[in-house]
């Protein structure tokens, strides 16, 4: 069962947190200028300072291939440590240059940033809880009983791959199309097993008071499916580390080295042959991807579209039968299912749920499978060492069961004081928006007043949800009662759907929350107009209680301002201010808007990464829309601050956004995260702005300059 909310009705501050890993720089610090220091100091146990090196992690193999306008010096090894880079050419490498040449990736990251940096100490606190025998709650005890689940090696060990064997035997012996779809539409494969659709429960796109039922496809393996058409032409570089991956559990399960490599074979062949009625992540952030998504039909249109592939009879088998409205995601897919589920393709289409039911139980099996798991992702992602067991156990936690651990975290480290103070910061920043608003002089005054009118209906939620969560009768028995990994799967599972069902027919709860608390994370929701700045994000050098108002504005400020920009974005700014998905604006002020996306569109289509990848402004606009507002209203509020410090509000801004990351990491983000690189949030950002001109003397010839005919302006 998967419970996901559609990506296309919320906006997160980060596509992906590095979950476990050592701090390598002191929260709350921002990296020296480049060439202030060459060492550092230490104390020896004779309490005499001893000045030694720094550790500088750079290898010419791995130097940074020019791009355009700037050069990525995130990208790990990079970035040569006597390179001279000024503010004036490069401002994201000059200001983090010690950082990036100092700090490595920890055993098991693909990327690593303040971010990161931020939810190690989240975890460290939960870990400390979790390990603390002598505290005990309902919800730590639960988490409590899974990690001891995780961490029982033995127990795994024992069990071996006979967890895996229940749920795809049945899948096995399926020889027919009504076997097959029998199997689809059983209980167990509902609550467990990978199935060639997904459905869910979530906010009507129409209507945002109600719940509605999605359908879409099933997952794939490569996850774009554009990535499927390269491999048309046999060039997917990632297939056989996959193949190697799931062929050894799969000769583990009695095949034999050839039936295992046909098997994998079939997978990928049919994942090919649907993902091409499929969208593209690109094209899920296209200006016509709600409109092509929001397709409101009945259970019986759903059958009469299907031919023989039971995707009605699913939902009626899980429960969902009954909903008054279902949203079609991708009509076409539908359309597609129906000519290829057929005898002809039974054992294409029986290979890729075993295929993908390996991928997803791996990490939940027994330490071969588990090891032959991240061999894979370490791999494909050209990660260095491994996690340890307990970081793992953190991790599959905060997969599996994020809103208890969540509610573990504001229970025992939320603080009250932070969380009234930045909701002082919010309603000043909502301030200012409604200023900015009323004086644009390129809209007419009807779409204004619709714009102000959403800005005053913004939900707006800070740390922490004003009631626990209800896990009903939920339980999970730890090793010593007798419980396995697999059962507390199986719990997880069906209180998800138990939950999901509650929901059918009813009402938005208006007040509940879409982001756990304990992720280091900020984010906005347009189908309830909402904004939500977590408690975990309220620390480390994005806020604390010491700050300037530079380091404020520069930190949490500029992600504030960030999130609620995203109701006015290119998407945000089709939703209402119920969150209904419905057009607001004068048919001219539209045209308007959209012309300046289209600039900043543009700007972004011409910056290289390097000789082999191009940014795609399309599938970044929203976030880099966000960004640019973000930095603009904590400018405008600084003029209101008597002998503002320019410099250390753009470096703090900077240092926020330092990051590592592989070259794949980096291809992968390009290629799929809806943010623009850190770099560019930076640079780009930045360069906008006479502020940042004025404060370090910028002119034309410097790599940051743009003349002002060509800067971007969006609000």
């Amino acid at each position: 069962m998967n419970k996901l909310k559609s990506h296309a009705l919320i906006y997160i501050l980060a596509a992906a947190l590095a979950l476990s890993g050592c701090a390598a720089h002191r929260p709350g610090s921002v990296p020296q200028q480049t060439g202030k220091e060459e060492g550092s100091s230490r104390k020896e146990e004779n309490g005499q300072d001893e000045e030694t090196s720094p550790t500088y992690y750079y290898d010419k193999e791995y130097a940074a291939e020019d791009g355009w306008p700037w050069t990525d010096y995130s990208v790990f090894r990079s970035m040569d440590p006597s390179l001279e880079i000024s503010e004036k050419d490069n401002f994201y490498a000059a200001v983090n240059k010690d950082w990036l040449t100092t700090t490595p990736l920890p055993d098991g990251y693909g990327s690593y940033d303040a971010l990161a940096e931020q939810q190690m100490q989240v975890k460290a606190d939960l870990m400390g809880l979790i390990e603390d025998r002598s505290v005990s709650a309902p919800d730590l005890d639960m988490v409590r009983a899974f990690y001891d689940l995780f961490m029982n090696w033995e127990g795994r060990n024992e069990e071996g791959l006979e967890p895996l064997k229940k749920i795809i035997q049945p899948l096995q012996e399926a020889d027919s199309l009504k076997e097959m779809s029998e199997y689809i539409c059983s209980y167990d494969t509902i609550l467990a097993g990978i199935q060639p659709l997904t459905f869910y429960v979530s906010t009507d796109l129409e209507d945002s008071e109600w719940n509605t039922v999605y359908l879409g496809p099933g997952p794939l393996i490569l996850d774009d499916p554009g990535y499927y058409r390269q491999m048309e032409d046999g060039d997917y570089a990632y297939q056989p580390i996959y193949t190697q991956a799931a062929a050894g559990i799969l000769e583990r399960l009695g095949y034999s080295p050839r039936q295992a490599e046909r098997a994998v074979a079939n997978c990928f062949y049919f994942e090919w042959l649907i993902s091409e009625s499929m969208m593209s992540v690109e094209e899920t952030y296209a200006p016509d991807a709600i409109d092509r998504m929001n397709n409101h039909v009945t259970l019986e249109e759903i059958r009469k579209a299907e031919g023989d592939f039971p995707a009605a009879e699913v939902l009626e088998a899980a429960g969902m039968g009954q909903s008054d409205r279902y949203i079609l995601l991708e009509p076409e897919w539908l359309e597609a299912m129906a000519d290829i589920y057929s005898q002809d393709y039974l054992e294409e289409i029986r290979d890729y749920m075993i295929v993908n039911d390996i991928i997803i139980y791996m990490t939940l099996l027994d330490r071969d499978a588990y090891d032959a798991y991240y061999e894979t992702i370490n791999s494909i992602n050209e990660i260095d060492g491994s996690l340890d067991d307990r970081e793992a156990a953190y991790n599959t936690i905060d997969k599996y069961m994020n809103l208890v651990l969540a509610q573990v975290y504001f229970h025992n480290f939320a603080d009250e004081q932070s969380r009234q103070e930045i909701t002082d910061l919010i309603d000043k920043v909502v301030a200012y928006y409604r200023t900015m608003l009323d004086s644009e002089d390129f809209l007419s005054r009807e779409t204004v007043e619709k714009a102000v009118e959403k800005l005053n209906a913004l939900r707006i939620q800070v740390a922490y949800p004003e009631e626990d969560y209800d896990f009903g009768d939920a339980s999970i028995l730890p090793p010593s009662e007798g419980g396995t990994l697999m059962d507390a799967m199986y719990t997880i599972f069906e209180v998800n759907l138990n939950s999901e069902l509650e929901q059918i027919n009813q009402k938005v709860d208006p007040d509940e929350w879409s982001f756990p608390s304990h992720r280091v994370n900020a984010a906005y929701d347009s189908s309830q107009n909402s904004i939500c700045i977590t408690a975990a994000i309220l620390g480390g050098s994005y806020y604390h209680k010491d700050m300037t108002p530079e380091e404020l504005y520069g930190g949490i400020g500029t992600i504030i301002g960030h999130e609620i920009s995203h109701a006015f974005d290119t998407s945000g700014a089709l939703y209402d201010k119920d969150g209904c998905y419905k057009n607001w604006w004068e048919k001219e002020d539209y045209s308007a808007f959209r012309k300046r996306a289209d600039d900043l569109i543009s700007y972004f289509d011409e910056i290289s990464v390097n000789s082999w990848t191009r940014c795609s402004g399309e599938l970044v606009d929203t976030e880099a829309i966000a960004d640019l507002c973000g930095v603009k209203c904590m400018l405008a509020m600084a003029r209101d601050i008597e002998d503002f410090d320019y410099d250390l509000f753009f470096r703090t801004y900077a240092a926020n956004w330092r990051s590592l990351y592989t070259s794949n990491i980096q291809y992968f983000a390009v290629s799929q995260d809806s943010h623009p690189l850190n770099y560019l949030r930076v640079n780009v950002i930045l360069q906008q702005f006479d502020e940042f001109y004025d404060t370090y003397g910028i002119t034309e010839g410097d790599g940051m300059y743009l003349a002002p005919e060509d800067r971007l302006v969006i609000w």
